[in-house]
């Protein structure tokens, strides 16, 4: 039961390390992406819509190494239930963390892309250009969003809960 827990501590710990990686590499990816295009966006509304941008990339890269961090280690010679516990404060941790990525990450992304677009449609209105064609860039910007937002929320966070409670099945059944 043991040998169990601490596969599965060891699993979360690198399931969480590559998605922070990951990710940590996209914010910087973003950030400098957005950054560029602000510098070089040609209204006012766009560039702070940019900026707002390449700023959540950035948070994202700085927050999620240091809030978004797996089970802490244990000393080997420690017991099931300590396992068991660290294991399980790992999954909350996880879990909280999805539960409030949309408020820290994902809204303040949106917000950004929306404000730079609606720029996009004023400077093209005032150029005397059909700023409708800028509509259908809104619509997929928002799909891309909802899509982001919708697996966290009902993959991810689901699968996190399962797994946790699979630990609470297992471990119960083997005290």
């Amino acid at each position: 039961m043991l040998a169990s827990v601490i596969e599965k501590t060891r699993t979360l710990d690198r399931m969480v390390a590559a998605r922070n990686m990951r990710e940590c590499l996209a914010g910087v990816f973003v950030a400098a992406f957005f950054a560029w295009a602000a510098w070089s966006a040609p209204s006012v509304l766009e560039r702070l819509g940019m900026t707002i941008v390449s700023l959540t990339g950035a948070w994202y890269a700085y927050y999620l190494p240091r809030y978004g961090k797996g089970p802490r280690r244990l000393d080997p010679s420690a017991n099931l239930t300590a396992y068991r516990a660290i294991l399980r404060e790992g999954y909350d941790q996880q879990i909280r963390l999805l539960r409030s990525v949309k408020y820290w990450a994902i809204l303040p992304a949106y917000v950004g892309v929306l404000m730079a677009r609606i720029g996009t449609g004023m400077r093209l209105a005032a150029e005397g250009k059909n700023p409708w064609t800028n509509v259908s860039s809104v619509a997929i910007v928002t799909a891309i969003f909802i899509a982001v937002w919708f697996l966290m929320e009902f993959r991810s966070l689901p699968r996190l809960q399962r797994l946790k409670d699979d630990l609470s099945a297992v471990t119960e059944n083997g005290d």
